[in-house]
């Protein structure tokens, strides 16, 4: 969460880095994020990088007291790629690679900007480092039937707060690199 009036930013950054650190030996991972306030640029909404992520994991260095991408090839990356930023409403979603280079600016508005990540990642590809990594392993969903939220009672679950909210095709597209501006870019798996 980015409270009001906040000068706070994320570095531009890939979030496989992160994750090879921890023991993920593949990039087969991706972030959904949802908005759960208004996103916008005035209070630092995610922008992501039209880049090629066929390009790998970018080593991350010391940028002031942040650990970020390497300034040297960021200057090149941004002077070459579009950005877009993800300007969402209220529960819509973006989904994008883990080596898309993304970041957020300050919030220099009154309002918060709050943001949900979901992390997901293949289950062949978890963490080897198993010291602290517990939390990571891949641990299976309990299969519900299809018609839980039309017999469940209670606050939690009703067929109002199951109803699904639309994702924005321009924002999803240009994350997993379908949209027009970014068509030319391929990827697949080694």
């Amino acid at each position: 969460m980015k409270r009001p009036n906040t000068p706070g930013k994320w570095d531009w950054h890939q979030d496989y880095p992160y994750w090879y650190d921890e023991g993920c030996l593949w990039p087969k991972m991706l972030t959904c994020t949802v908005a759960v306030d208004r996103n916008d640029p005035t209070n630092g909404c995610l922008k992501l990088c039209a880049a090629p992520t066929f390009w790998g994991r970018v080593n991350h260095v010391k940028v002031g007291e942040a650990v970020a991408f390497d300034p040297q090839r960021l200057k090149l990356v941004l002077e070459q790629c579009p950005l877009d930023e993800m300007i969402m409403e209220p529960g819509d979603a973006v989904f994008f690679h883990g080596n898309t280079l993304h970041a957020s600016g300050p919030n220099l508005s009154d309002r918060p900007r709050t943001l949900l990540h979901c992390s997901y990642n293949a289950i062949a590809n978890s963490p080897f480092i198993e010291e602290g990594q517990q939390h990571h392993l891949y641990k299976p969903f309990e299969v519900l039937p299809d018609n839980v939220c039309a017999t469940a009672t209670g606050p939690t679950c009703s067929t109002a707060t199951c109803s699904t909210r639309r994702v924005r095709p321009s924002a999803a597209a240009m994350a997993i690199g379908r949209s027009p501006a970014a068509k030319r870019l391929t990827w697949s798996e080694p």
